[in-house]
């Protein structure tokens, strides 16, 4: 506060940086109030000429604008137990290369993993394989929740996650400008070879791999709309990515009506949502936020966790596919 003749003159800096998202605060403008111009006037700086300078008023702070990913309460994510730490690191052992070779997980009707897979794949910041992500995806679709039957008695799954192969066919086709038919992808979506109906599903789910970033495509056939699930928010727009979902669309719409399904695939309307971002400095994650985005989509996230918990789910998952009870190869320490 700098006086000058009995007036006053607000130091106003401490307010000069604030939050864009601050709103002044609201009340009744000051008076005009008289302030000595020192500008003018006798040598000394006196003088009796007053001018008319309006005070400032400092911004109070306003109400924080929060935004917070469509997810349920953050949950904290269990340690692993001293058990569970051998299991993993024994997992991860590479002294030679016979060790390396060794399978160590077979879930079917996704294909071996050998140590190599595992260690590649899951180790700190690196890139998920094909094969792991279709260990994955079966593991999410065999568990007993997402199992149930029809009203004729037929068996369905209420999320269909399509190999991750599918997504590596289509992307080429497109991107060579192939002609794209349902039939070069019957393998994919045939009831008598899955056992059930997709058409029967809440949600057919295709994992992408594009430039080395994992992204997943949901066809929400329950809320009849399409989720773009990614943790690099930019990726989307970045690769111009909207011309190959209106392909996929299309294709989704023949596939589903070549499964009985009378749903207007063609007319969902495309989805972004606020989800966990992945670190800039671990681009080899975003695999491991697709099978979480997979493990716990249903219109939103039902589980929470972030960046910082990458590591360890690593780890966690690494532990729960070797003493899956569908793992036909038992670990022993």
């Amino acid at each position: 506060m700098v006086d000058v003749e009995g007036s006053s003159l607000h130091d106003v800096s401490a307010h000069a940086s604030f939050s864009p998202y601050q709103e002044e605060a609201t009340g009744t403008p000051q008076e005009h109030e008289p302030i000595m111009d020192l500008s003018i006037g006798h040598p000394d700086g006196s003088s009796t000429h007053l001018i008319q300078r309006r005070r400032r008023r400092p911004i109070q702070p306003g109400p924080q604008i929060q935004d917070p990913y469509e997810s349920a309460p953050v949950v904290v994510i269990q340690q692993l137990t001293q058990q569970e730490d051998l299991l993993y690191q024994w997992c991860m052992k590479k002294d030679d290369f016979l060790i390396l070779s060794t399978n160590v997980i077979h879930i079917p009707p996704s294909p071996s993993l050998m140590r190599s897979d595992i260690i590649d794949s899951m180790k700190a910041r690196g890139h998920v394989s094909y094969k792991v992500m279709d260990v994955a995806r079966t593991v999410i679709m065999e568990r007993e929740s997402n199992k149930a039957r029809t009203r004729k008695g037929f068996s369905r799954r209420f999320v269909h996650i399509f190999d991750p192969q599918f997504g590596a066919e289509f992307a080429e086709m497109f991107n060579n400008g192939r002609s794209i038919c349902v039939e070069s992808f019957e393998e994919y979506f045939q009831p008598k070879l899955l056992h059930y109906n997709i058409n029967d599903s809440n949600m057919l789910m295709v994992p992408l791999l594009q430039k080395t970033h994992w992204w997943c495509c949901v066809f929400n056939l329950r809320d009849r709309r399409i989720d773009i699930l990614d943790s690099m928010e930019s990726f989307y727009a970045a690769n111009q990515l909207h011309q190959f979902v209106l392909s996929l669309r299309e294709l989704f719409h023949h596939i589903v009506t070549y499964c009985g399904g009378v749903v207007s695939v063609n007319e969902f309307e495309i989805m972004h949502h606020r989800l966990p971002q992945q670190a800039q400095r671990d681009p080899g994650s975003s695999g491991i936020f697709v099978i979480k985005f997979m493990e716990s989509w249903d219109g939103r996230m039902t589980s929470s966790f972030s960046k910082d918990t990458i590591n360890l789910i690593r780890k966690q998952l690494v532990v729960q596919w070797l003493t899956h009870d569908n793992n036909l190869i038992k670990p022993t320490l």
